[in-house]
């Protein structure tokens, strides 16, 4: 379970972070009420340590990379009128797709669960995604990214 104690502190930082995406401050609340409830240490000291025992795991060498959105009318003169979340700047924090990709594949784990055999798309009407996924597995697909 490393980077985790053990079973039930995975399944805590999973079903805090993945399953029902708690915030923050839900995750400091919850490990005080654990620690009151049980009069001994929580799980995790708090959301941060939360999310340094995840960003632990060893599973590959992507980097974060992030980038800074806002919403298309925050742009128009007029945008001062607008609700607060339209005139927000938002970052986007991710793994690089291909990154995440690659590592799963590279894994002996996953041997046998991948169909790696191409498809080809026949009609009048291509979906450019879904020609992407089917050729993703062929030399091709590089020239859809």
């Amino acid at each position: 379970w490393h980077p985790f104690v053990n079973r039930p502190h995975f399944r805590m930082a999973d079903l805090a972070f993945r399953q029902v995406q708690m915030s923050a401050g839900d995750v400091d609340d919850l490990m005080d009420i654990f620690t009151a409830w049980a009069e001994k240490a929580p799980p995790f000291a708090n959301v941060k340590d939360l999310h340094q025992t995840i960003d632990a795991i060893k599973a590959g060498d992507s980097l974060w990379t992030s980038f800074s959105i806002q919403h298309a009318d925050a742009l128009e003169p007029n945008g001062s009128d607008l609700p607060p979340w339209k005139q927000a700047t938002y970052e986007v924090v991710f793994h690089p797709p291909k990154d995440i990709l690659r590592n799963q594949i590279s894994k002996p784990a996953f041997a046998g669960f991948y169909d790696y055999c191409p498809c080809q798309i026949f009609g009048e009407k291509l979906d450019m995604e879904a020609m992407c996924l089917c050729l993703f597995f062929t030399p091709r697909w590089k020239l859809f990214t």
